[in-house]
């Protein structure tokens, strides 16, 4: 039996799709899930008969990336061509040249209404030149004749223009009221039944009739998983547990029911080529250039939305560039909203629905797409020249009226974006959208809402190659398509820990737990926020970094209000002195901290004493109370054991000298 595989990108469609195509259904059987996008599997059965068949295998996901489909059959078959394509019905066609159609008059009126505010403005214009011309001066030294009919012309002129202006206004006003009827008729719209449906054609040829097996696999960028941890405490003799999830989620367009997950930590859309080094030369650069090049950020997990600004230079002389197209996409590259820079450089552009990468363009410049998240909402844009040479370049850029599907050849508006949108449309062209996320969770593969413990019942196997880290999940999922996180349990751990209350009295009168493991590259951690589970009290939220540990592996695990540590200045009776020329300040701060917890514990606490920044002040130590100090820091660390109910007072006395007159930042 032959096997074949192919890789959509590798071939370009050789003919034309008729219509004796076997609609064929597949099903969902497997899904690895990375941190961004995820790879879907579908099996698929066919009968074919001998010579060429044409195979539409319908339902799948219309926002999937064509260059990474790949097809694979069972036996004597010889691949002729595939074509990927999105297909609505026929009413939804029908629906959709409508809204090309009043999207086409919506273009025509907005032209007509520039065409007619340029007539006022080149009348006031006109009419500007015209007055100035009516100086005394200018009429100086004509006879009466002459000056008559001077005042005759300028009197025609002026009535002419005014006749222009008020029927340029009257024109204005009624086209924006037609305008303002085709929003409203957009506005309106109820698409019905417009789901896009992602349908992959095959052309094949088969040496014989007979039923052939196959699979269809696939990468879609509006899915992916991030790890999250519980961690318990149950009492510091114990060990810690550490309880690994993870929040899944997807909005591709297609349901994943029953399907095996596998959860990587891979990233599909970070390039994997190892970076070259360039020749590095040195020049001479006009001021305020910046060597560091612009990088490209990740894209936020399901993406965001609000108001994006910053600026967008020449990368070489670091010269704001004018002008610049600056759009905002979803995650189907669909534009949602855009703008342009001004005379600065700066721009400003919002969006109201969720977009997740960034685009900016100029003219004999290399186009430039970034990510977008919550952290990086200002861009400062450098691009670089484009080597190719422009003779002539006409840019248009149109904000779409709606939120839209694209196929290859049409657009389409989506329905259920539609039906939920107000009833006006914003001043971007898009529709304003609220909702709000809730949590599901999997209880032996079953969902559930609510914020529940999840038993970690569900069988993993975790694997590991050279490049990613992989959980296998044994127990099938449901996932739909709702951009929801859904809460997996991957696994479970107990390590013991070494535990250790820590406090810096200076700037916070609490103590925080922490914990420090050893070995825990075994227990294949990642980044991720963790919540905090202290005797059985929640007790908030932390970070869990294993990719900054060393050997150990620390974790803080929340303030106990059960230890009571306080800082207070002590006033010292000798106070401050005066000499001809020198002043000299005494601190003096007394540290109590209390243990009232019913079992003992230890203790690190931190201060520290000021260091000189200038030769002319002298910081003297005086007490520390034998806390180990470290020379070149002048940090502090005092480790002790606490009993039950027990107290213990700490000194720290410094003096600070310095120039009598001037002033020293002490506190």
């Amino acid at each position: 039996m032959k096997a074949i595989t192919i890789f959509l990108a590798a071939l370009i469609p050789l003919f034309s799709f008729g219509n004796d195509e076997k609609l064929i259904k597949s099903k969902i059987n497997e899904v690895t899930i990375f941190t961004i996008g995820a790879q879907v599997s579908r099996d698929v059965k066919m009968t074919l008969v001998k010579g060429e068949n044409t195979l539409a295998f319908e339902g799948l996901s219309p926002g999937l990336d064509e260059k990474s489909i790949q097809f694979f059959a069972e036996g004597d078959i010889s691949i002729l061509s595939l074509n990927y394509e999105i297909r609505y019905d026929e009413g939804t066609q029908a629906r959709k040249l409508e809204a090309q159609t009043l999207s086409s008059k919506l273009k025509s009126l907005q032209e007509d209404i520039r065409t007619q505010n340029d007539v006022l403005v080149i009348s006031k214009r006109e009419e500007e030149v015209l007055l100035s011309n009516t100086d005394f001066d200018v009429w100086e030294g004509i006879n009466t004749v002459e000056l008559k009919q001077g005042l005759d012309l300028v009197r025609t002129r002026l009535t002419d223009i005014k006749q222009r202006q008020r029927k340029a206004k009257e024109q204005i006003d009624a086209l924006n009221i037609e305008r303002q009827k085709t929003l409203n008729s957009l506005s309106e719209m109820r698409i019905e039944d417009a789901t896009p449906n992602g349908v992959l054609v095959v052309k094949v040829d088969a040496a014989a009739a007979g039923n052939s097996k196959g699979n269809i696999s696939y990468v879609v960028a509006d899915a992916g998983w991030e790890p999250y941890y519980d961690l318990r405490v149950e009492d510091i003799s114990k060990p810690l547990k550490i309880e690994y999830k993870a929040k899944v989620y997807q909005k591709t367009g297609e349901d994943w029911g029953d399907v095996k997950i596998t959860l990587s930590t891979g990233n599909p859309y970070e390039s994997g080529r190892l970076p070259e080094l360039d020749p590095w030369y040195l020049n001479f650069v006009n001021p305020g250039y910046y060597q560091q090049q612009t990088r490209p950020t990740t894209p936020q997990k399901g993406g965001v939305t609000g108001e994006f600004n910053g600026v967008v230079l020449d990368a070489k002389t670091a010269e704001s560039i004018p002008f610049a197209n600056v759009v905002l996409l979803d995650n189907y590259r669909r534009v949602i909203s855009g703008a342009t820079t001004d005379i600065d450089g700066k721009f400003k552009v919002s969006a109201n629905s969720a977009v997740s990468l960034m685009e900016v363009s100029y003219v004999g410049y290399n186009k430039y797409t970034t990510g977008l998240n919550d952290r990086n909402r200002f861009q400062t844009i450098r691009l670089s020249e484009s080597a190719s040479q422009l003779e002539e370049v006409v840019i248009t850029y149109e904000a779409p009226l709606m939120d839209r599907e694209y196929t290859s050849e049409e657009t389409i508006m989506e329905r259920r974006e539609i039906s939920m949108a107000p009833n006006s449309v914003n001043a971007n062209g898009g529709t304003n959208i609220r909702g709000a996320r809730g949590e599901v969770h999997f209880i032996d593969g079953v969902k559930v809402r609510g914020s529940a413990d999840i038993p970690s019942t569900a069988k993993f196997q975790i694997s590991q190659n050279p490049v990613n880290l992989k959980f296998d999940v044994k127990t099938p999922y449901d996932i739909p398509s709702d951009g929801e996180p859904y809460k997996v349990a991957i696994t479970e751990y107990e390590k013991e820990a070494d535990y250790l209350y820590k406090a810096v009295p200076k700037l916070n009168e609490h103590a925080f737990l922490t914990a420090s493991i050893t070995d825990w590259e075994e227990l294949n951690l990642m980044n991720g926020s963790a919540c905090i589970y202290f005797e059985g009290t929640y007790l908030g939220e932390t970070a869990l970094n294993p990719k900054e540990a060393g050997d150990t592996l620390s974790i803080s695990l929340g303030k106990d209000e059960n230890i009571i540590v306080q800082r207070e200045a002590v006033v010292s009776k000798e106070g401050s002195r005066v000499w001809s020329n020198r002043k000299e300040e005494k601190f003096h701060y007394e540290i109590k901290v209390r243990n009232n917890k019913t079992a003992s514990l230890n203790l690190e606490i931190m201060d520290q004493f000021p260091i000189s920044g200038n030769d002319e002040i002298t910081v003297e130590r005086v007490e520390s109370s034998e806390g180990v100090v470290d020379d070149k820091s002048g940090k502090i660390v005092w480790k002790f054991k606490l009993e039950p109910k027990e107290e213990k007072k700490l000194d720290l006395k410094y003096n600070v000298r310095y120039p009598k007159g001037r002033t020293v930042n002490i506190r």
